[in-house]
């Protein structure tokens, strides 16, 4: 038995050297690859930093923030004050389609908005109980109409929020909200 435990021994003390020997292997091998890695990304880091120090002036537009949106706000005004124009036409409102528009985008609120409620409240203007008062609005009067339409824009921003909807009727129009919602509806969808 003696020959035995000796083998026995040996293979042991083998083995208890080879194990952290091959330990030792599968950390050198994986910090090996996690370096290998990272050297990649350092090249590919580096490659960027030289291409961008190649051209280092960034190609930009010769024409500004302001000038784009002074542009996308002019081709808004334009479009919306001809579809309003049109709409009005006939009417004591005629002809405040750029009011109209200028004060949609002013203040965020659908084009659309204001116009039709004065059509379902006034019939676009023509009967008004307060001067210059085509939405129904209260008991006010205003001096022109692009005073009145900036203030009711203006309003249906604060209180209404910005375009029709079944929430802004039951506020605006508390006895029929439903009727009036679908009435300005069925107006600003043919605008």
């Amino acid at each position: 038995m003696r020959g035995a435990d000796r083998t026995v021994g040996r293979r042991t003390r083998v083995m208890l050297a080879i194990v952290p020997a091959l330990a030792l292997l599968v950390i050198v091998t994986m910090v090996a690859q996690y370096v290998s890695g990272y050297i990649a990304h350092l090249n590919a880091v580096t490659a960027r930093a030289v291409a961008q120090a190649a051209d280092p002036v960034p190609q930009v537009s010769e024409t500004s923030t302001a000038e784009v949106d002074a542009a996308e706000r002019q081709a808004y005004i334009d479009e919306w004050a001809a579809r309003i124009d049109d709409y009005l036409a006939g009417s004591p409102l005629e002809g405040q389609g750029v009011t109209f528009a200028t004060a949609s985008w002013k203040y965020g609120v659908d084009a659309r908005w204001s116009p039709a409620i004065a059509t379902v409240e006034s019939g676009k203007g023509a009967n008004c109980y307060y001067s210059h008062n085509a939405w129904g609005w209260g008991m006010y009067s205003w001096d022109s109409w692009e005073e009145a339409i900036d203030a009711h824009v203006k309003g249906l921003s604060e209180y209404y929020g910005p375009t029709n909807s079944l929430r802004a009727a039951y506020k605006y129009n508390a006895t029929d909200p439903e009727n009036w919602y679908y009435l300005v509806q069925g107006e600003m969808d043919s605008i």
